[in-house]
């Protein structure tokens, strides 16, 4: 066999936690990335460092959960034929053991659990005795969080694992009906409301007042509720993970790392640390056309430009959108009929030039909208080059257009750091963008290109055999 380099392109620019919504479908908010099942599928966004996010072909999966830290990361999903895991496996965590009929599945750090007909079953990393599950009477849930599980059986919550902070030591609770286990505190709900135990530090364990709460999600050092008045989150407040966007009628929510996700009507929506694109939803699991039109309504038989107030200036801004995402054509097609509806919002024309407005929107999930709709590419952007005299990580900034034909297009290289052979990774981008196959914007039965996008890219190297 010949062994060769090569480098791959990833978008940087742009505990686990588990909960299920409406229709079958659910979330799992792990370590700067997150998962969903959504319509027969297991879909998975953000850090891959462990290809956490390398989904295998599964058949009609019902649950996922994703986990690990920043010295590695998995992922389970159940489907059909049994519990399947998969990346980073240093301690056994995805050498799933026989079972007999598992329902769910969860992760830790670098362990996992499944239920499993009347019992519960853990494997992978025991160094607090995570894995060693105690006698269990009829479990119908289990949770796993960094170095501790917790289940809720026939006599009410049982953990077991690290216990240095008390998180796996549960207060007497009065009926519990679900139960959440976070980096170093667990959460439950029970008749009386949302408890939770453990380490305090940052509020952690200091519930603030909810009305009505129907779940909780713990993460690594932060926790969020769902009640009557929409989405609540405590703790450690870095990154913006305890400040839920605009919402529109959220059903489910879960804490991760430090990014935090919620369903609504429009599909996930997710916010906190974005810097490696956990929280930019890929299209399948959303639905712009349920969500709030942001400003007046156009027809379809109505152009956006001219608008006077633009001009295609060196300063025009710049509009992050992602190159990681990529979904089908058949996919992207189903959210194509929403774009009428966003034109004036979303985009600013002159000629048959178009930019996708940058810095106007009131809430977050407006701007996600509109990438979505707009520069949300068929194809995933991966792009590999030769790694013949390149060494080391590379960051590269550029800004690139989407032609009318829906064809990336480099505009320029605004930077390249990290390393030498910058020509050699220069001719790549190029390549790999005009390889990159968007939807064409089309209004009124003529072409647009757009001309604003931007991004910035880590680059690495990995060794494959041919």
């Amino acid at each position: 066999m010949n062994r060769s380099v090569r480098f791959v392109l990833f978008l940087a620019t742009f505990v686990t936690a588990n909960v299920a919504w409406g229709d079958g479908r659910q979330i799992s908010a792990g370590f700067n990335y997150t998962c969903a099942v959504s319509e027969g599928e297991v879909v998975c966004w953000g850090d891959n460092e462990y290809g956490q996010t390398n989904v295998p072909a599964l058949t009609n999966p019902t649950y996922v959960g994703a986990g690990g830290s920043r010295s590695g990361a998995h992922t389970c999903a159940v489907a059909d034929r049994g519990v399947v895991c998969w990346g980073d496996n240093e301690y056994g965590q995805t050498n799933v053991p026989a079972l007999t009929k598992p329902t769910l599945v969860d992760v830790g750090e670098v362990n996992s659990c499944a239920l499993d007909d009347a019992s519960v079953v853990c494997w992978g990393g025991n160094d607090y005795g995570q894995s060693n599950v105690p006698r269990l009477n009829a479990p119908t849930q289990v949770s796993v969080g960094k170095d501790h599980a917790c289940a809720i059986d026939n006599t009410g919550i049982v953990c077991w694992g690290y216990n240095s902070y008390g998180q796996a030591a549960p207060p007497t609770l009065n009926n519990p009906r679900q139960v959440s286990a976070g980096g170093q505190h667990t959460c439950a709900l029970h008749d009386t409301g949302v408890v939770c135990w453990g380490r305090g530090a940052y509020g952690l364990i200091d519930v603030p007042s909810l009305r009505n709460p129907t779940m909780v999600s713990a993460g690594t050092d932060h926790s969020c509720a769902l009640d009557d008045t929409g989405v609540v989150c405590w703790g450690r407040k870095a990154r913006g993970k305890t400040t839920p966007p605009e919402l529109n009628r959220p059903s489910s929510v879960v804490a991760g790392n430090e990014h935090s996700c919620a369903t609504d009507v429009t599909g996930v929506v997710c916010w906190g640390h974005d810097a490696h694109n956990q929280t930019v939803v890929p299209v399948a699991l959303t639905d712009p056309s349920a969500a709030p039109v942001m400003g007046q309504a156009v027809s379809a038989s109505t152009n956006p430009g001219p608008d006077r107030s633009f001009r295609l200036r060196p300063g025009t801004p710049k509009f992050q959108c992602d190159l990681l995402g990529g979904v089908s054509r058949k996919t992207l097609r189903q959210v194509i009929p929403a774009r009428p509806r966003y034109l004036s919002s979303c985009l600013s024309c002159v000629g048959e030039s178009c930019v996708i407005k940058s810095g106007e929107f009131e809430h977050k999930n407006q701007e996600t909208t509109c990438r979505r709709l707009f520069c949300t590419h068929r194809k995933r952007a991966e792009m590999l080059v030769d790694g013949k005299g390149l060494m080391g990580r590379y960051t590269v900034s550029l800004d690139y257009k989407i032609t009318k034909d829906g064809r990336g297009k480099l505009v320029r290289i605004r930077d390249i750091s990290g390393g030498s052979g910058t020509q050699t990774i220069a001719r790549a981008l190029e390549r790999g963008l005009a390889k990159t196959y968007y939807e064409p914007l089309v209004i009124d039965g003529r072409k647009y290109e757009i001309v604003n996008l931007s991004s910035t890219f880590r680059l690495r190297y990995r060794e494959y055999e041919d």
